[in-house]
């Protein structure tokens, strides 16, 4: 059993291992969308394939604090909604789950591919779209094969789940990492593109774990510690696109 066991981690390893190699052979354009305001303690540099951009004029609805934005996020259970502009992004972020949620848009800007959690089970080239197809096959039509979607005809619909394919992003403005103002249409800049969305709330400290608790009271040290946590948990996706997609290690050395 042992024996039988042992095999089947090393056949899943090298399944895995070969879906990461696809990526890294024909990697998409890879962008990242923040939903809200950049956080000051996030280092975008440490991703440097990575585009990050972010929507500053939605905020909040509820001004939660840092320790209770680091516990929804640890938790998945608790979200909370945004109010602002664009009026796309803050529907469909407080109507479904999109926070890591990805679509993939052909070089003509159409949304060919949808999915969520993109790095849930920890291989991208392998998650599951919403058709049941692996993300990596795709990015193969896209990005190899140069093949472009079908523009749906009917008006969208929020409630289904591909709610994306088949349309373009409705024009709306973003900032990039140093505060300039830009639109989608730019970012996309005609080339296949994998959109992720995220969310850091700009009051969340990312270092929280690295400073030391001597000295703290044990609620002080429980509030670095889950905000730490959060912090490492929402970098995942981040390093794991870099690894798996560019086939670079962002950890911090």
């Amino acid at each position: 059993m042992t024996k039988f066991f042992s095999i089947c981690v090393i056949a899943l390893s090298l399944v895995l291992s070969v879906n990461a190699q696809k990526l890294s052979k024909m990697p998409p354009r890879v962008v990242l969308i923040g939903i809200g305001a950049k956080n000051p303690t996030f280092n975008e540099a440490q991703y440097p394939h990575l585009k990050i951009y972010y929507t500053p004029e939605l905020t909040p609805v509820k001004n939660a604090t840092e320790t209770q934005n680091a516990a929804a996020s640890l938790s998945g259970a608790v979200k909370f909604t945004y109010d602002g502009q664009p009026e796309f992004l803050k529907n469909i972020w407080n109507d479904k789950n999109i926070d890591e949620a990805f679509m993939l848009f052909d070089k003509n800007g159409l949304c060919v591919a949808q999915g969520y959690d993109v790095d849930k089970q920890g291989d991208i080239a392998s998650r599951l779209c919403t058709d049941k197809k692996p993300l990596a096959d795709h990015i193969k039509d896209c990005v190899k094969k140069g093949k472009t979607g079908k523009a749906e005809k009917k008006e969208m619909k929020l409630k289904k789940s591909d709610f994306m394919v088949g349309y373009s992003f409705p024009e709306f403005n973003l900032s990039d990492i140093d505060g300039n103002s830009t639109k989608i249409s730019e970012v996309l800049n005609g080339e296949p593109t994998l959109v992720i969305f995220f969310n850091i709330p700009d009051n969340m400290d990312l270092n929280a774990a690295k400073e030391s608790g001597e000295g703290k009271s044990g609620k002080a040290f429980l509030k670095s510690m889950v905000s730490g946590a959060a912090g490492a948990g929402k970098s995942g996706v981040f390093l794991a696109l870099e690894s798996q997609v560019y086939d670079y290690d962002a950890r911090e050395k």
